[in-house]
């Protein structure tokens, strides 16, 4: 009887010092974000869904989770972007680091820097002050090879035209984890799936070389 005691006694206190560690572990989190709010800091990259963000609380910073791209006009045409680091130039246009204006409805989107806040809804509509302004062209592509890369995190579509992304979602006050592992991963993609475009190539080539060679000799025979 003292043994099964014992042993009730040992269980109670482990799971008693158990539960006592999650609720401290919690509230020391909470804690640590409250402070971050607080003192207006930019909080480390975080997981979400496979991608990296960091949140910057300024609501031009903006990342695109799952698939799409921003469309930038450039003098060269328009041009595909997922660094999300925009500002205001001097016309009030939304621009990114090296200044090419944002494209929404098909033209640059402009705000009031005096006319009060402005808010970006997950479909990546634009608001300033409760007023609609724009939608920005976010895009996608099925085949991301078609994509040629510029430069300053821009790529330029050749063969295949942009369509609507599937489920966008659009977050606003965040960057993808200093745009860098997001960059780096489509850049991976386009290589992947320009070896595999290669590779279909060669394979077609060889069906039809093989389809005229049984073709001639039929003519032969």
């Amino acid at each position: 009887t003292r043994s099964r005691e014992a042993t009730h006694t040992g269980v109670r206190r482990r799971t008693h010092r158990r539960r006592k560690k999650i609720p401290k572990e919690q509230e020391a989190e909470s804690k640590r974000k409250r402070i971050i709010i607080q003192r207006g800091e930019k909080e480390k990259p975080e997981e979400r869904g496979g991608e990296q963000r960091e949140r910057t609380g300024n609501p031009l910073d903006m990342a695109i989770e799952g698939e799409g791209f921003f469309t930038v006009q450039t003098p060269a045409g328009p041009a595909y972007t997922r660094d999300g680091r925009f500002s205001l130039d001097a016309a009030g246009q939304l621009v990114t680091r090296a200044g090419q204006p944002v494209l929404a409805g098909g033209g640059p989107l402009t705000l009031d820097p005096t006319a009060g806040n402005v808010a970006v809804a997950r479909d990546g509509s634009v608001s300033q002050n409760g007023l609609l302004v724009g939608a920005l062209d976010i895009v996608a592509f099925d085949t991301p090879a078609g994509l040629e890369k510029l430069g300053d995190n821009l790529w330029r579509a050749t063969d295949e035209a942009p369509r609507p992304p599937q489920a966008l979602r659009v977050a606003s006050g965040f960057i993808e984890g200093s745009n860098v592992n997001a960059i780096e991963q489509i850049t991976q993609m386009i290589e992947i799936s320009r070896t595999y475009q290669s590779v279909s190539k060669m394979i077609s080539q060889a069906d039809e070389l093989r389809a005229t060679s049984i073709e001639k000799l039929a003519r032969v025979g």
